[in-house]
């Protein structure tokens, strides 16, 4: 499996280094990290020169003319990917997410196992150590999309999801493909779990958590 990262960014440069270089010790890295830059005005491009991550051949590095928003940075993102030919999977996440080494090692291997699984994720902690279980929900209601938090307690294993946030999620490219990329028009809210209902009433997409 070939993956690509999508990392978007604005104005958080120290975190954005942080995110790449977690990016890089990969126990599996990706294939492409494709940094969609918002238009940051903090020196974000020449920080990244300074750390050596845009001589790095598997970076792609895109600076906006303007900023169009997380929504738009996705959507941005998933475009790049879904043309490069060499991408079998892709993540998302913001400059925030710093991931653990063997985050993508363990998803890969389920999904090898797994193989109608077409999206997965892992678990998200804050600074503190303390689960984020709002990211990973289940609807209540498709009607309203009403949802609630996946309970803590099934996090001992894998399990099953329909809402999810664009903080790690890991998807085939064949889902983009199929369902198109996330919607701009959302610019920095909504826009994922709106992703999370077109994907989940896909076909054969498969949506689960992996801890």
């Amino acid at each position: 499996m070939q993956y690509g990262a999508i990392v978007v960014t604005f104005n958080r440069k120290q975190l954005l280094i942080e995110s790449i270089t977690a990016l890089l010790n990969q126990m599996v890295p990706p294939a492409k990290i494709i940094i969609i830059d918002n238009h940051s005005t903090d020196g974000t491009k020449a920080e990244l020169q300074t750390a050596d991550i845009l001589a790095n051949p598997s970076v792609d590095y895109r600076y906006l003319t303007k900023n169009i928003g997380g929504a738009g940075g996705f959507a941005r993102g998933m475009q790049i990917a879904a043309a490069d030919p060499n991408l079998d999977w892709v993540s998302m996440s913001d400059d925030d997410a710093i991931f653990e080494p063997d985050y993508f090692e363990k998803l890969i291997a389920y999904q090898q196992n797994h193989p109608n699984r077409q999206i997965l994720t892992g678990s998200v902690y804050i600074e503190d150590g303390r689960l984020q279980a709002d990211q990973r929900n289940r609807f209540t209601n498709w009607s309203t999309f009403q949802a609630q938090a996946v309970p803590e307690s099934e996090y001992r294993g894998n399990f099953e999801f329909d809402q999810y946030t664009f903080c790690g999620v890991f998807m085939s490219v064949a889902v983009i493909k199929q369902v198109g990329v996330a919607d701009a028009g959302y610019f920095i809210w909504w826009d994922d779990c709106e992703y999370a209902v077109r994907t989940g009433q896909a076909e054969s997409t498969g949506q689960c958590e992996c801890g």
